[in-house]
């Protein structure tokens, strides 16, 4: 993703590599797709393919202080 050219952010994958993570995106690419729900649903196939599966999603303040309206 273009986040990944950010250092910090570069960083904070390579090391998520170094502790065992098996790193994905999830970005949403259909064009006809709400962003938010697309993304939820790529998340969504991850954990059907591996019902076990430790998530953590990595999201900018623009997402966590959005409001369900």
């Amino acid at each position: 993703g273009i986040y990944t050219d950010e250092p910090y952010f570069a960083h904070f994958i390579r090391k998520a590599i170094a502790l065992g993570f098996t790193v994905s995106g999830h970005e949403n690419v259909e064009k006809r797709v709400d962003r938010e729900l697309g993304q939820a649903k790529n998340i969504i196939t991850i954990l059907e393919k591996d019902p076990k599966a430790k998530i953590f999603v990595f999201v900018g303040h623009g997402h966590l202080e959005k409001k369900n309206e």
